[in-house]
Parts: structure tokens; C-alpha cells; sequence
């Protein structure tokens, strides 16, 4: 584990390494297509401090990169450069690896492909890119086993709501086992899991053939984003769970806000169609706002038992899940439907339905009833995503975690 633990460090900085560089060369090209003498974009005098600001903003990254190089250069010596195996070493793979710190991108890829190629062995770190792919990022038989019963449960959930009378209720159920892949599985294979079940949902729902990559790419990118925060819940509990209070509380206020612009319609409040019903009166309105609340407010409570709390109890433990299990959720609604979502279904009706409509013009009149919806659907998501939660992880921690020799 402890292993384990070095070689994601090494990750987070290389990544954090990368995204600056990145950024640096992002703004490197627009300041070179800037200059004036190229006649790509003729300056104004009151641009010329802006510009000398982004200059300014350039050489700035220039060395907090090289400085970010370093870092991730002190955490390859001390976590990997003393353990290479002497084979290794006698190709000289040390000073190549401290080349490709200062090679930018280039150098970037040569580290992730080595890191990803490496696996700890006889004390040493041995390199073979398809055994340490295979035992990395490979699925065990357990992997298989438990990744068939999620499968089983989200098929058996769409095809009960894409062909019964449930299928009025129009919930996207979907998310749920994002967040359950990228729980049990982490980030990558938990994508993998999240891309197939989208692709199969769809398939047996008989709507593939409207597929499009706006929708397509939600799975791997909530996925990818879930587990994200559950490592960073893991890595620090606390200081995760006083994070988590402070954007539920931003996101139930800009709930209100959005609410509170559509009380002055005479014909009620719009929601996207849920249950059957497109609009909802000012007072059920009120009423599940209040809920909203008290609930945030009952979370605040757990979330400062938990923090008081010092033993590890499975009363914590219990806590710990449904506040993480709150937050997964919202955040996944916020990203995906709140942000993503008006966006997705424009381009969709635009492509699909023929329609024109414009972002800039229907962006707010479509997320206003996605917003107002999440008083409903959210709750409906955290009851289903805490009943599957709980007895998938002790199915898990019983039988599937344990170690497999055989990976696919």
C-alpha cells in the first residue's frame, strides 16, 4: 500500500506539472499571435497594458513550471530513482527521466508511459509495459464478478423504467451507478464501466440511434470527476467533509436564487418533466425547498459529529457514507444536468430535432426547470444510491477485495 501510495503522488505531480505547463504554453501562442507586427490583432493604446499584463502572466508560469519540474523531480528521486532495478539503471533510464522533467510535453508523455510500464517487484521496480498495465489497470476475476452484479442491477433498473409503467417517473437512474463504478472501481476502469453501461442502457431502451458524443462523454467525465473526490475524501476525511458543507451550502443558494425567479408565474413553477408533471404550484415549490433545508441543515449537524468524533465506529462510518453519498450526488447533477446539460440539449435538438436554437439565447431557458427539478430528483438519487451503497460495500469488502492472480 505503501507503494501504492508513493506512485500516486508521483502522479498528482505530474499532472500538476502538465495542466501548468499547459496553461504556460496556452498563453506563450496567444501573446506570440498577438504582437501587433503580425497584423493578426491590431492593439489599441488601453490594450497595451492588458497585453503587458499577459506577458507578465507568461513569465510568471514560466517559472513556477520550472519550479513545479523540480517538485515532481524531488518526489521521482526519493519515491522511484533509489528502487530502480540494476537493469534499469545500466540503460541510464535516471538521467533520461531527469531530461524529460525540462522536455515539456514531450518529456511529460515519456514519464506517464514509464510510470504506467513499471511494477514493484524483489524490492526493485521492474519495467514491462504490458505486465505492469495488466497488473495496474487489468481487471481481476472479483473486478469481473462485482462489475456483473452493478451491470445486472442497472439493466434490470432501465429496463424497468424504459418499459413499464415506471417509465413516467423519467429520472435518470444512470448516475447512480457512475457514482457506485467510480466508488468500487476508481477512476479509469470505473469510466470504462460507466461508457459501456451508457452504451448498453441505450441499446436496450432501443434509442441508439440517437446517440451523440454531448451525452457519450458525460459518463467518462463524471466518472473521472467522481472518483477524484472520493480519493481526496479518502486521503483526508475532515478537511474533505468541511469542503463538502461549504459547496452545499453555495449550491443550495443558488437553488434559491433560481427559485426565487420563477415565483411570479401566474401558470406555477416549471420543472423538467418529472413524474408526469411539468409544473408545480408556488406552495409545493416552498414546501420542498423547506425540505432541501432542514435536510442541508441535518447534514451540517452529522457532518460536525462526524468531525467531533474520534473513534471509528460503523455509526461514523454510516455517516461518513451518506454525507459523501449527498455530495456525489449534487455534484454530479450540478455537472452533468445543472452545467453541462442545457448545453448537451441544444446541441442534441439542434443536430437531432432540427431546430436553431442559439446558447447564448437558451442556455438560462433551459436550465431554470433542470434546476428546479433536482429538489425532486436528488432526494429519490441519494435513497437509491444509499441502499445499494451500503450492502455493495460489505459485498466488496467480504469478497471482492480480495487479490486475484489472473487479470484481463
Amino acid at each position: 500500500m505503501e507503494i501504492i501510495a508513493k506512485e500516486k503522488q508521483i502522479w498528482n505531480k505530474l499532472w500538476l506539472n502538465v495542466i501548468l505547463k499547459l496553461i504556460f504554453l496556452g498563453l506563450f501562442i496567444f501573446c506570440i499571435i498577438s504582437i501587433p507586427s503580425l497584423g493578426i490583432i491590431n492593439l489599441k493604446v488601453e490594450q497595451v497594458s492588458q497585453l503587458a499584463f499577459l506577458y507578465f502572466c507568461v513569465i510568471v508560469l514560466f517559472f513556477i513550471s520550472i519550479a513545479s519540474s523540480f517538485w515532481e523531480g524531488y518526489y521521482w528521486e526519493n519515491f522511484i530513482f533509489d528502487f530502480l532495478s540494476p537493469k534499469l539503471r545500466q540503460k541510464k533510464i535516471v538521467k533520461w527521466l531527469y531530461i524529460s522533467l525540462f522536455s515539456y510535453l514531450i518529456g511529460s508523455i515519456f514519464r506517464i508511459v514509464f510510470l504506467i510500464g513499471i511494477y514493484f517487484e524483489d524490492g526493485y521496480y521492474q519495467y514491462n509495459f504490458k505486465l505492469a498495465r495488466r497488473r495496474k489497470y487489468g481487471f481481476s476475476i472479483q473486478d469481473i464478478a462485482f462489475a456483473g452484479i452493478l451491470f445486472s442491477l442497472f439493466l434490470i433498473i432501465s429496463l424497468i423504467k424504459n418499459f413499464t409503467v415506471a417509465r413516467i417517473i423519467n429520472l435518470d437512474f444512470e448516475y447512480v451507478f457512475y457514482i457506485l463504478f467510480a466508488y468500487f472501481f476508481g477512476k479509469f476502469k470505473g469510466s470504462l464501466l460507466s461508457f459501456m453501461a451508457d452504451f448498453f442502457g441505450l441499446l436496450f431502451a432501443g434509442r441508439i440511434g440517437f446517440y451523440h458524443w454531448v451525452y457519450a462523454i458525460v459518463p467518462i467525465i463524471t466518472t473521472i470527476m467522481i472518483g477524484f473526490i472520493i480519493d481526496l475524501f479518502k486521503k483526508n476525511q475532515n478537511k474533505s467533509m468541511i469542503v463538502m458543507n461549504v459547496a452545499l451550502i453555495v449550491i443550495f443558494a443558488i437553488l434559491i436564487y433560481v427559485f426565487s425567479t420563477q415565483v411570479n408565474d401566474p401558470k406555477g413553477i416549471k420543472i423538467s418533466k418529472t413524474f408526469g408533471v411539468s409544473r408545480i404550484s408556488l406552495v409545493a415549490g416552498i414546501i420542498l425547498m423547506t425540505f432541501a433545508g432542514v435536510f442541508i441543515s441535518i447534514l451540517i449537524g452529522l457532518s460536525i459529529y462526524y468531525l467531533k468524533t474520534k473513534n471509528d465506529s460503523n455509526k461514523k462510518n454510516r455517516i461518513g457514507i451518506l454525507i459523501l453519498s449527498f455530495f456525489l450526488t449534487v455534484s454530479i447533477i450540478v455537472v452533468a444536468r445543472w452545467i453541462w446539460g442545457p448545453f448537451a440539449f441544444i446541441r442534441y435538438a439542434n443536430f437531432y430535432l432540427g431546430r436553431n436554437y442559439i446558447v447564448k439565447d437558451y442556455y438560462l431557458v433551459f436550465m431554470t426547470p433542470i434546476v428546479i427539478r433536482s429538489l425532486i430528483s436528488i432526494p429519490i438519487y441519494i435513497v437509491v444510491l444509499f441502499a445499494l451503497l451500503v450492502p455493495l460495500s460489505l459485498i466488496k469488502k467480504h469478497y471482492a477485495k480480495k487479490e486475484a492472480g489472473i487479470t484481463y
